[in-house]
């Protein structure tokens, strides 16, 4: 339920401060605007794997390039990367206390047996109907954690908008209150911007893939429907209230 706030402030007799008071209402206006979303991001983590740092470090770029070029034969993207991590794998049996700074040999239960090397990436794309897709494709190919979210390339069209429905509203809702009153709802004093928000829709994926094949066989498709993007403005706006004629 939305919240109608209402400020009313007339002039009349009393004291010069409240003879100073400009006669206004001041309202919340609400504006929603859905629009279809243009634009899709592809989330997933990138992982290697070996005895060295080495050897896991050139696994993930293996990996990253073969999901890369599929990618990229199926639709246009662009990419970044962020978080990248190297780490060392130890037995199980290691009794490393992560409360616990004290430094450990790495032999015995605690020799490094291995490392884990894993890369986060995010591949836009404007292809929104074909994103489930891709999506399948990144899975197959070593993509873990892999999901997808949708939004918009240019929002502030959605804004736009939405303000103009939010002003509309506004004044709608004012003159709604001053109906039965001697004054009517003249020009805008101020406005705020009070809120905005947009909503993503996501589908994960998540497990262990397969190895990586030299060529592999068309994506499964996936068809996605996405739900509108659902742009909201609430402006805080405050009217002069003027005699009627």
């Amino acid at each position: 339920m939305l919240r109608l706030m209402v400020l009313l402030a007339l002039v009349g007799g009393g004291s010069a401060a409240a003879q100073d008071l400009t006669p206004q209402v001041a309202i919340t206006g609400v504006g929603t605007v859905k629009t279809p979303p243009d634009a899709a991001t592809l989330n997933y983590t990138v992982r290697g794997e070996g005895r060295t740092s080495d050897e896991a470090a050139r696994e993930l770029e293996t990996s990253r390039a073969a999901i890369e070029d599929g990618l990229s034969a199926m639709a246009p993207i662009q990419l970044t990367t962020s978080g990248l991590s190297i780490d060392e794998v130890r037995g199980e049996d290691c009794d490393v206390d992560p409360y616990d700074g004290s430094p450990r040999l790495s032999v015995g239960d605690c020799a490094v047996q291995g490392y884990v090397a894993t890369l986060r990436v995010n591949a836009k794309t404007s292809d929104v109907e074909g994103a489930g897709t891709m999506l399948s494709l990144a899975a197959r190919l070593g993509a873990k954690e892999a999901s997808v979210a949708f939004a918009l390339q240019h929002p502030q069209i959605a804004q736009t908008a939405a303000a103009a429905q939010a002003l509309a509203d506004a004044r709608q809702r004012a003159e709604a209150i001053v109906a039965n009153s001697h004054s009517r709802v003249g020009e805008v004093l101020s406005v705020r911007d009070s809120e905005a928000a947009s909503a993503l829709n996501e589908i994960v994926v998540n497990g262990e893939f397969p190895k990586l094949q030299p060529r592999p066989e068309a994506p499964v498709r996936v068809s996605l429907k996405p739900e509108p993007i659902e742009t909201t403005l609430r402006l805080w706006v405050v009217f002069r209230l003027e005699p009627r004629p």
